[in-house]
């Protein structure tokens, strides 16, 4: 992985949220190697090698004009910091590292809560937003050599993080501050504002206003879904197979040569996995993901549906609440049917994917089904519509897929 320059990182790079990390060994020994040589590139090579592009702020402090003004004490410059033993040397950088990585998580915490909210003027938020992460930039850097290289970045990392493109922020940035900021001078007040109120005043058309969040909504209500307790059912195995001929029309439409088959391949998978005996979690639903979808990995931030209109918000307690839901769908006291309806809606909401949602969603239903030889004749009904993040919506659903699998012949 070649080293990048840190003034080229975006946020999608460096955030937290996408990337984790914690130091190990790993990144212990490849420091330990690398300054032997003596050589600043070598060790950062190494480290953004162990650790991904994020780590390349790593050696970007204060004053050093180079690299343009950062946030780090630890690390100074190859003249200063290149000095002593081995094992002080790589001590040094992975402080470095440390406090740059900290330094990133607090950006984080930052551009949360200064997000814009629903309710209030966009622009208005935006100003002031953007006004406060300048500060919080000229605070860290000291104001000395070059820092506004580093605030005009943050100010563009905080517009990414509201949804905008780099290309979109960029242009808001630079427009902005174009001659403002000075090396060893701080922003006064009024200029700060200024600034902030130009940046927003270009950006308030690509930045997204958080909708509420609709994970949180469904968690609220999910205990009060109608479920019924357990009766007997008899393996019914219609004469068509619904999803099988769902995807036959509906993902063959939007086909890009893999979509259909590889879902046909996942539902083989979750049916024979059904009549295993498996049991439904979200390590289950990962498999057959995996085959429908690829490896796209669960997802790291928040996400939106139904053109935006619906937000999922993220936590790290995201994939252990998702396990602990899905695992409601092994209860055997309850309906089949309503378990199934229920693990839909579970995977529906919590969105645990970075893509393909909808697809696991379906094969979830079909597996809880399924590990009770039921077989759907027709599920255009109920996998085609999407179902708003209502008690109400909710509810119907759970009633129409017991009507669709209670008429299957």
């Amino acid at each position: 992985m070649s080293a990048r320059h840190p003034v080229e990182l975006h946020w999608a790079d460096v955030d937290p949220a996408r990337v984790r990390w914690t130091r190990d060994d790993r990144l212990r020994a490849a420091a330990a190697a690398a300054v032997r040589a003596r050589d600043e590139s070598v060790l950062n090579d190494a480290i953004v090698a162990t650790c991904g592009p994020w780590a390349a702020g790593w050696r970007w402090c204060r004053d050093e004009g180079s690299l343009g003004g950062g946030v780090v004490s630890a690390w100074c410059c190859p003249l200063h910091s290149l000095v002593g033993g081995d094992d002080a040397i790589a001590a040094r950088a992975l402080d470095a590292v440390d406090e740059w990585r900290a330094w990133l998580v607090h950006l984080a915490d930052v551009f949360e809560a200064l997000r814009p909210r629903p309710g209030d003027d966009l622009e208005v938020q935006l100003a002031r937003g953007c006004t406060l992460v300048l500060a919080e930039v000229a605070d860290a850097t000291g104001c000395g050599d070059a820092w506004y290289v580093h605030a005009e970045q943050v100010l563009c990392w905080f517009l990414e993080h509201g949804g905008a493109s780099t290309s979109k922020a960029r242009a808001a940035v630079a427009q902005a501050t174009r001659g403002v900021f000075s090396s060893w001078c701080g922003v006064a007040d009024e200029v700060a504002a200024r600034v902030g109120a130009a940046i927003a005043g270009a950006a308030r058309h690509d930045v997204r206003v958080d909708a509420p969040d609709d994970l949180a909504r469904y968690r609220a209500f999910r205990p009060a879904l109608p479920v019924a307790a357990a009766r007997p059912r008899a393996p019914r195995e219609s004469a068509r197979d619904g999803h099988a001929a769902y995807i036959a029309t509906h993902d063959a439409a939007r086909d890009d040569g893999e979509r259909a088959p590889r879902l046909l391949e996942a539902l083989r998978l979750a049916r024979q996995l059904a009549a295993d005996g498996a049991l439904l979690d979200l390590a289950l639903l990962r498999r057959m993901h995996a085959v429908a979808c690829g490896d796209g990995g669960d997802r790291r931030g928040p996400a939106f549906a139904k053109g935006g209109r619906e937000r999922y918000g993220f936590g790290d307690t995201l994939a252990a609440a998702c396990d602990e839901a899905l695992v409601d769908a092994n209860d055997v006291d309850v309906d089949v049917v309503d378990r199934a309806a229920r693990a839909y809606l579970d995977v529906c909401f919590f969105h645990p994917f970075h893509d393909g949602n909808a697809r696991a969603a379906r094969l979830a239903f079909d597996f809880v089904l399924a590990r009770e030889g039921v077989i759907v004749d027709d599920v255009t009904a109920l996998f085609a519509f999407p179902i708003a993040a209502t008690p109400e919506a909710c509810a119907a659903y759970v009633r129409l897929v017991r009507s669709v699998v209670d008429s299957t012949p």
